[in-house]
This record gives structure tokens, sequence and C-alpha cells, in this order.
């Protein structure tokens, strides 16, 4: 089997994350990976925000919900939150409509890059949208997507 079909069978959602940094380069690497992901019409609209600083972090987890079906066991307890986030956004100035498909092929090249790493991620679109915006300075002409 080829290492990208791989990484595919391999991957898993994470609700339990060890407490190690992740370093800025790998991080880096991800944003990397998203931004080369397909583009429609190679608007690229994408725009992304890493939180790896731990106040930061902290004040951004209260912001998402977990997997609410099976809530409380899918929330990160104490101990076991991530250790970074890469935000998502899309620029409205770039794109009006759209680039959920934008965000899909790049949050899924984040995903593999990660665990390419040995880093497990979870994709997170149930999100206080307004509160992580005025947490984050997040501009108004850019769309929080997904974390």
């Amino acid at each position: 089997m080829g290492i990208v079909y791989d990484l595919i069978v391999r991957r898993r959602t994470i609700r339990r994350f060890q407490q190690k940094p992740i370093d800025r380069d790998i991080l880096e690497r991800m944003v990397n990976a998203a931004r080369l992901a397909p583009s429609g019409m190679n608007l690229q609209p994408l725009e992304f925000v890493v939180v790896d600083e731990p106040e930061l972090r902290e004040a951004v987890f209260p912001t998402t919900s977990w997997a609410g079906y099976i809530a409380p066991r899918g929330t990160p307890a104490e101990g076991e939150r991530p250790v970074a986030y890469i935000l998502v956004l899309i620029n409205r100035q770039i794109k009006k409509f759209g680039g959920q498909h934008d965000v899909g092929a790049a949050m899924m090249n984040m995903i593999l890059t990660a665990l390419e790493e040995g880093i497990g991620t979870c994709w997170i679109a149930s999100l206080e949208r307004e509160s992580l915006a005025d947490l984050l300075k997040i501009p108004k002409y850019l769309e929080i997507d997904s974390l």
C-alpha cells in the first residue's frame, strides 16, 4: 500500500490528547499543507490562525463543543485537552459564498500531515463563533469555518 492510503486507513478522530507541546515547525507544515490543497477557481480564500500559547489555548476551549451526541464523554477532560488549535477562516472579500469544499480539502491535508507526525486531531465545526472571533480579534470579513 502507499503512504497516503496507509495514513487514510489509520486516521481516527481523537478526543483525548497527550499534553506534549507541538513544535511550531510542525504546525507551520500543517498550515502549508492546507494552503496547498485544491481551491475552487484557485481563489485560495482560506486563512489560518494557529493557537498554541497555553493561556489563549485555555480561553479557546470553552468556545468548542465536542461530540454533543455522546456528551459529556466526548469532551476532553482537564489534562487531556488539545495543546494547539488551527482555526480555518474563509475570506469573504475573496469568496463571497461557499468555500466549504476548500475547507474540507485543506482540513484533510492538515489532518494527514499531523498523523504522519504522530499527532492526533479532531476537526471541530461546532463552535461559538462570535465568542471565538472576539477572543482572537478576527475581522468581520473572515468567516470562521472550523477548528
